[in-house]
């Protein structure tokens, strides 16, 4: 049996990123080099594997099935796995608590751990203090701002046809 590059791809994303998420997280929790990164790092660094493998799981399946199972588009398959991973992952962490911040700006959750700097809160208050964004603005910014522009990031990735077929499919 002949394997395409197509398969092969498919199964060396999952590989990798199963191998990423098993080992290299367990080590990037207990090393203290990761500790000293800045946020965005933290973030790209832990997630990396949870990234591939909903670009693999949900964003190969989803446009096999909208291409009438013929082929599987992988640029298709990456912006519907990204996307996925926007929703499901980056606004369901910033909206849950425990938050970052508090109403006036002020960090709250500064614990020294390895995954303070992982959470999608740290990134965000980190990228908009660099813009120059403070006090209890920071905290509209990360908290409402951002939130509407993943949406439509995400509205972005997808277009608004196939936004509407994976939720006729899926939905």
């Amino acid at each position: 049996m002949k394997l395409n590059t197509k398969t092969i791809i498919f199964v060396s994303l999952i590989a990798f990123a199963v191998i990423w998420t098993i080992f290299a997280m367990t080590y990037l929790m207990s090393s203290q080099w990761f500790t000293t990164l800045i946020p965005p790092y933290q973030y790209f660094l832990f997630n990396i594997g949870f990234m591939l493998l909903f670009i693999t799981v949900v964003g190969i399946p989803i446009s096999h099935e909208l291409n009438h199972n013929k082929e599987i588009d992988l640029y298709k398959a990456v912006r519907i796995g990204f996307s996925s991973w926007i929703g499901l992952s980056c606004l369901y962490d910033l909206l849950q608590p425990p938050y970052y911040l508090d109403i006036s700006g002020n960090i709250v959750l500064n614990v020294p751990s390895a995954l303070t700097g992982t959470a999608v809160d740290a990134t965000l208050v980190w990228f908009w203090q660099q813009l120059g964004v403070s006090g209890s603005l920071l905290f509209y910014f990360v908290y409402l701002i951002t939130p509407l522009i993943l949406i439509f990031a995400i509205v972005a990735l997808l277009s608004g046809k196939q936004l509407i077929n994976v939720f006729r499919k899926f939905g």
